[in-house]
């Protein structure tokens, strides 16, 4: 009752929720309406300058009919005035801007940034040079050419804004990249293994430079990580291996256990049965058992235990240690109890047998229901995760589109 309860709460607190979202979105959706200006007109504020065309989405009202309207509304552009002044501005800044990690036009090192937009303004930038040899549009210096003496190269950018241009020219003082020893000596071998190679194109082998700043070169091929990478995965495999064999273990004897659980209430409904009806124990396990032997089409873990224990009297071990025995390969209190049970109805007699049969039995059928009870309810909680998902993606589906469609 009370698990009823919190359902039902839980549940009036979804469409709570949700209907003060549907609420709030239609209060927006109704209310929202573009800004006024001074004089009290409705106005639609463009996007900055250089930002294209923006879709607007509209509702006209006339009266009590509206009309839904898409309009295109252009980015705010330069008036003739502002334009000289505005590419004065950009050219300044576009020298910030194109030196990069660089200090001074004085000394370059590193790539420029010869971008074609100057963000914020909206002015189109092209690009020309003299040394396209040195200097790639993209800014990007080809170190190799560079002397070290350093080589200087002429930009010219053309500033484009509205219908108006401003050519602004500028030069770059290059030089090769500042490296380490390290970098330095990479460089060198380098350069000593293509100088051989270009003066001998004829010969069918390479031949690799011998010494480097007075040291001797070994040379060889790289390592391969393919056998760190078979290590890694061979170590991968195993691992899952042996979780996977652990969890398949687990797995097995959980549903053992279930089976277990469920098979109890019948085995013990059973025997008190033929023991009622005047049938020793053992004569009552031996029917049990060879009657699942005969009709058995789907194997049983609690009647396979039965049939193993039948085996073990037959071959001679003591009926009251077989029950024992069974009950603790069954591994669960209530089998372990029922092998003390029948045991003890060996040592000490049949004298309240029936009683503490029937005792056993109405005991098992009350825990299988209780159970069933539990079981139930977890199964409604599991349910309780897939309905919050489905309500968060219907709210997602509802809500987004909203705000989307919010023109500020």
């Amino acid at each position: 009752m009370k698990i009823e309860t919190r359902k039902k709460k839980q549940a009036i607190g979804i469409m709570g929720v949700t209907l003060i979202l549907v609420c709030v979105i239609a209060i927006m959706d109704y209310t929202h309406a573009p800004k006024k200006n001074a004089q009290g007109q409705f106005v639609i504020a463009r996007g900055t300058y250089g930002s294209g065309k923006e879709k607007v989405h509209l509702r006209a009202e006339v009266g009590k009919k509206s009309h839904d309207l898409i309009l295109e509304v252009e980015g705010q552009n330069y008036s003739e005035q502002e334009i000289p002044q505005i590419l004065e501005k950009a050219a300044q800044k576009l020298e910030k801007i194109v030196l990069g990690e660089n200090q001074s036009f004085d000394e370059v090192r590193t790539d420029l940034k010869l971008v074609t937009q100057i963000p914020e303004t909206g002015v189109e930038v092209t690009w020309e040079m003299d040394r396209y040899d040195l200097l790639e549009l993209s800014g990007k210096i080809i170190q190799e050419k560079v002397s070290d003496k350093g080589e200087i190269v002429q930009l010219k950018a053309t500033l484009k804004a509205g219908k108006k241009e401003m050519e602004h020219i500028f030069y770059v003082h290059l030089f090769p990249q500042k490296l380490s020893k390290e970098e330095r000596q990479k460089k060198k071998i380098k350069d000593q293994a293509m100088a051989i190679e270009a003066n001998d194109k004829s010969s069918p082998y390479v031949v690799l430079p011998e010494y480097v700043d007075g040291k001797k070169l070994t040379w060889r091929y790289p390592q391969d990580s393919r056998a760190a990478g078979i290590l890694l995965l061979g170590i991968f495999l195993a691992g899952f291996l042996i979780f996977w064999e652990g969890y398949e273990k687990k797995k097995k004897e959980t549903l053992r256990k279930e089976e277990l659980l469920r098979e109890y209430p019948q085995i013990v409904s059973q025997i008190t049965l033929f023991v009622k009806a005047g049938m020793p124990v053992r004569m009552a396990w031996f029917k049990i058992a060879e009657t699942y032997e005969k009709e058995k089409k789907v194997s049983q873990s609690a009647y396979e235990e039965m049939v193993y224990t039948m085996n073990e009297i037959k071959h001679g071990i003591s009926e009251g240690e077989s029950y024992e025995r069974f009950g603790q390969r069954c591994g669960l209190i209530s089998y372990r109890r029922l092998g003390t049970l029948l045991s003890g109805n060996i040592k000490k007699g049949a004298k309240g047998m029936t009683e503490l049969l029937k005792k056993e039995t109405m005991e098992a059928f009350e825990e299988r229901k209780n159970r069933a009870k539990k079981l139930g309810e977890e199964a409604g909680t599991k349910l309780l995760g897939p309905m919050f998902m489905m309500l968060l993606v219907v709210l997602i589906i509802i809500v987004v589109p909203a705000f989307l469609s919010i023109q500020i």
